[in-house]
């Protein structure tokens, strides 16, 4: 299962001379492909997306140095990193498994490989 290190465990103020643009990349290497590792083959329920999108957001408040009483909704914290819901890249990660396995004979497949 997933197991979310305490916001409180992690230092920041090691982080606070790093450009924004070199801890997000830190954190999708680090963080974001550790929690969703074989993520596409999870049962997808409303809970378990709630939990996921919770640890991400307060790891995306943390990278931004916002804490909860500033009042920032989710959304806006999606907007300043760039990031999209976490439930959207387990659902392009699942539709890319499909289309990789896919015989390559299919359109699909002739495409992915056009454009790659």
């Amino acid at each position: 299962m997933i197991t979310v290190i305490p916001h409180s465990k992690i230092h920041t103020s090691a982080l606070l001379h790093i450009n924004l643009q070199t801890k997000l990349r830190l954190y999708e290497a680090l963080i974001l492909s550790t929690l969703l590792y074989s993520a596409e083959l999870w049962p997808l329920t409303v809970t378990l997306s709630k939990k996921l999108e919770a640890a991400n957001h307060r790891w995306l408040r943390g990278i931004l140095s916002i804490t909860w009483r500033d009042k920032v909704t989710n959304e806006e914290i999606r907007k300043r990193t760039g990031q999209t819901l976490l439930v959207n890249v387990i659902r392009e990660r699942r539709w890319l498994g499909h289309v990789t396995r896919m015989d390559e004979a299919r359109i699909r497949s002739s495409l992915l490989e056009y454009f790659a």
